[in-house]
């Protein structure tokens, strides 16, 4: 829970507690129904493709699940002023509760000038549009690094040595 949300629904430390218990274990379940699912393709000898389908009916109850629980911590009227203030970000932030369909792409490479090893990275979540039945929202973000992202590392077992030599060292 950040402090602005804190201060903004006036949270008491219980309070706090309570969200962020909430929060972690949707988390947890949701990281669970992700990588039941997950497939593995090796187009290249430097490159693995992880596709994660949608679950949006078990999502959907992990959503309803952590949303009585928020009522229930916030009361009524504190709840609605979260979702009015809080709702988009919480659906990014847990994967859009299973309604997307991602494909994270790493591919090993080598800078062109020092040829230092990199890593690309893309990150492609396709999101069914709440407001048109007939859209697909596509959500991308591509990054070249040279450590492996701490976001991906629950992925860390799907991903070839050429990709986890990049995870951090320490």
């Amino acid at each position: 829970v950040s402090d602005d949300l804190a201060q903004l629904l006036r949270l008491n430390e219980e309070e706090i507690g309570r969200l962020d218990t909430a929060f972690s274990g949707t988390r947890a379940v949701l990281q669970d129904l992700e990588t039941e699912n997950i497939a593995v393709d090796q187009p290249s000898e430097t490159q693995v493709v992880l596709s994660i389908p949608p679950y949006q009916e078990e999502g959907e109850l992990v959503r309803e699940e952590l949303y009585g629980e928020l009522e229930k911590t916030l009361g009524p009227a504190r709840f609605s002023r979260f979702l009015q203030v809080a709702e988009p970000g919480l659906e990014e932030q847990f994967e859009y509760f299973g309604r997307a369909d991602r494909t994270l792409e790493f591919e090993a490479l080598q800078d062109a000038a020092t040829g230092a090893p990199q890593l690309f990275v893309r990150d492609e979540r396709v999101v069914p549009s709440k407001d048109d039945p007939l859209r697909q929202d596509i959500i991308a973000v591509e990054q070249i690094v040279t450590e492996l992202p701490e976001q991906y590392q629950p992925y860390w077992s799907w991903l070839p040595e050429y990709v986890t030599r990049f995870g951090r060292s320490n």
